[in-house]
């Protein structure tokens, strides 16, 4: 797999945070992508959201997502790390370009869908799934009320 750098400037709590980290530039896409239709900007809407969260697990010293197995995601996991990447997204005025404009509240909720759906084909067999209902609209909901 191929992988390069990248470089992300954001503010969290309070404090500007800078990361330099690895990313895989050949990382396959998730299937919900490959459908007939997809457009370029629905290809790198995911790019971008994983690239989000790999800052947001880089920041915890947890594994990107490429590296994550079923023992990180276990059980309550995978909805505890929802629910932090949510509470991430939130807080966080993530920025991009060179001007550093703020990416809106709708984007932070596209990427936090973004993930869910990498992680599902990634983890499809995992009991969260079965009621998803129950706690991801909801956790969406809060991203896009409490994001700055």
């Amino acid at each position: 797999m191929e992988t390069s750098q990248q470089s992300t400037s954001f503010r969290f709590e309070g404090a500007y945070v800078r990361i330099v980290m690895p990313f895989a530039t050949s990382y396959k896409q998730p299937e919900a992508m490959n459908k007939i239709g997809a457009s370029d900007s629905t290809h790198a809407a995911y790019g971008s959201a994983l690239t989000r969260f790999n800052e947001y697990q880089t920041s915890r010293n947890d594994p990107l997502f490429i590296d994550l197995k079923v023992i990180h995601v276990q059980d309550e996991h995978l909805q505890k790390l929802m629910l932090d990447f949510g509470r991430y997204l939130a807080n966080t005025d993530l920025t991009y370009g060179k001007d550093g404009k703020c990416i809106v509240t709708s984007t932070k909720g596209d990427y936090f869908t973004k993930v869910k759906v990498a992680l599902k084909e990634k983890f499809p067999d995992h009991e969260a799934w079965k009621m998803e209902s129950s706690w991801f609209d909801a956790l969406k909901s809060d991203i896009e009320k409490g994001a700055n």
